[in-house]
């Protein structure tokens, strides 16, 4: 069969135009075009020219989802922390074809199912029986009967507190959490700013992290071995004693904004 061979006048084919030729090959496509995959063929009686380009040049598209942040704010929070009421909001985007369904999820469980037919933004407060309390992820499901897209997930972390601070030297375990300050966030390098008057530096943080390889002062200069670790128990926002790694230094100084950086 000549290459010409393929194209054949038109036959009045419904959806083809008046006067359409038909495009017959029986072989399969070997290379994708548009919205015409890999493997497809086109035999008798054919597909007429101005859907073959049509199939061509306008290809599917799945439908966009896209998920806003958390009504209170999606992050880090100390864990004994209670989020009461969750405030959801999720634009969805058709695009080839209409919207079939429409959902959202906590930790991967539908907790509101809401039929959608076209492009909308759907909001949704949870008012939280199981307040979140642990870990917990919220996002939303949209499918227009071909594809099911998925928003990226928002999520709250909770975790116990770094420590740190200032204070007389030998400071008791007991008073730690209510004298220096807290620090939510999950475990990593920490540059921070010390005060003290005639007082030491305080630094603790939960006893999992592991320790410490390195303390800097605010100059750059390795100090840990100024540094005495103590291993203490801390009962913290949660009610839960937890074990805790406490660094402190063990001279008494006097210095205004004075950085000292702990790394693991």
């Amino acid at each position: 069969m000549a290459n010409n061979d393929y194209f054949a006048p038109g036959q009045g084919s419904s959806g083809g135009g008046s006067g359409s030729g038909v495009y017959i090959n029986p072989n399969l496509t070997t290379y994708p075009w548009g919205g015409i995959p890999v493997g497809s063929s086109f035999p008798s009686p054919g597909t007429p020219y101005d859907i073959l380009f049509g199939m061509a040049m306008y290809g599917y598209l799945a439908p966009l989802i896209s998920m806003g942040s958390l009504n209170p704010l999606q992050g880090i929070r100390e864990k004994g922390s209670v989020v009461n009421s969750v405030d959801l909001t999720t634009t969805v985007t058709k695009q080839s074809n209409d919207i079939t369904d429409f959902y959202f999820r906590r930790n991967g469980v539908v907790i509101l199912p809401k039929p959608a037919t076209h492009t909308g933004t759907y909001t949704y407060t949870q008012n939280t029986t199981v307040p979140v309390s642990t870990n917990t992820s919220f996002d939303s499901v949209t499918t227009d009967g071909v594809s099911i897209v998925t928003s990226t997930a928002k999520t709250y972390t909770f975790v116990y507190p770094y420590l740190y601070g200032v204070g007389a030297p030998g400071m008791l375990a007991s008073s730690m959490y209510a004298s220096l300050t807290h620090l939510i966030e999950n475990i990593g390098t920490k540059a921070l700013l010390f005060s003290p008057t005639m007082q030491v530096y305080y630094f603790g943080y939960p006893t999992s992290y592991g320790p410490l390889s390195s303390i800097l002062d605010t100059n750059g200069f390795e100090t840990i071995s100024d540094w005495t670790l103590r291993s203490v128990t801390i009962t913290g926002l949660d009610g839960t004693p937890h074990a805790y790694n406490v660094y402190e230094f063990n001279n008494i100084t006097t210095q205004i904004n004075f950085t000292n950086t702990f790394i693991y």
